[in-house]
């Protein structure tokens, strides 16, 4: 029982990390957003990308320990969670349990923090282009019957630029 509890506490602590690191992304993110850096963006969102796959490849592995180690306490599904466990397992996995509970939810806390700072950026972002993209579009068009000051009587026709550029 206490190898698969270690081996269940290491991958829990390289989730730690892990996400941890996804936090440092989406800061990078944040930063490459506000120095309009559309290049170390994309590399960041890049970066995430594997990590998330990184991260759902270790869950699987993670599940398959927790339901052996459920199977032997006799655990019931209610109770196959981080908090059930630390109410069962003996000293010293149960602090340790505690303590890996308490790091992951700091770190996933500040990361939909963070999260949700890049999405309004980046909202906000889309709509001043699409303002933009609006203004453009509205410009003059070009009319062959000028006075003789050069002044056009003409409509605004939309420019020949869509919504995408």
């Amino acid at each position: 029982m206490n190898e698969l509890l270690e081996k269940l506490c290491t991958s829990l602590e390289d989730e730690i990390e892990r996400q941890e690191t996804v936090l440092a992304v989406c800061r990078a993110q944040i930063d490459a957003i506000g120095a309009r850096d559309l290049g170390t963006f994309e590399t960041r969102t890049a970066a995430m990308d594997i990590l998330v796959r990184e991260a759902a490849r270790a869950q699987v592995a993670r599940v398959g320990i927790i339901a052996v180690v459920a199977a032997q306490l006799e655990l019931l599904p209610e109770q196959r969670t981080l908090k059930g466990l630390i109410e069962v397992v003996p000293a010293p996995f149960d602090a340790r349990l505690r303590d890996i509970r308490n790091r992951l939810n700091r770190a996933v806390e500040e990361t939909r923090r963070i999260v949700r700072l890049n999405a309004r950026t980046i909202r906000r972002s889309l709509d001043f282009n699409q303002r933009m993209l609006a203004c453009i579009a509205m410009v003059p068009g070009i009319d062959p019957s000028y006075d003789e000051r050069g002044i056009t009587s003409g409509m605004a026709e939309p420019a020949m630029i869509d919504q995408r550029g």
